[in-house]
């Protein structure tokens, strides 16, 4: 190795000697991409950014980081849980039929 190369390699294995190595992450992303490639064989620029949107905000729903998601955990307060409600569209909240009334129930009857 030429002597001038040698304090920049000697950084270099320093900081990946550090450095944490671990595949998980490499096969979550695999995992989650992989059914989109099955079906359509290619990957847009507007599908990653769509799957990225959604797997920031979808919700642990076991384990210490139970009901919150990546944004929420990156320190980030006021983000919406909902990825479609991040990128304007209304909650399914809105398409639901309002609750029935004592009245109307009572009618009903």
């Amino acid at each position: 190795m030429p002597a001038d190369w040698r304090t920049a390699a000697r950084v270099l294995l320093a900081a990946w000697g550090d450095a944490v190595r671990v595949s998980s992450a490499v096969e979550r992303y695999h995992a989650i991409l992989r059914p989109h490639l099955a079906v359509h064989r290619r990957l847009s620029t507007e599908m990653l950014a769509l799957i990225a949107v959604w797997h920031n905000h979808r919700v642990f729903t076991r384990g210490i980081h139970k009901g919150k998601n990546l944004l929420q955990l990156s320190g980030m307060t006021d983000v919406p849980t909902d990825w479609l409600a991040a990128l304007g569209y209304p909650s399914d909240q809105a398409f639901l039929p309002p609750p029935p009334t004592t009245a109307a129930v009572a009618l009903a009857a």
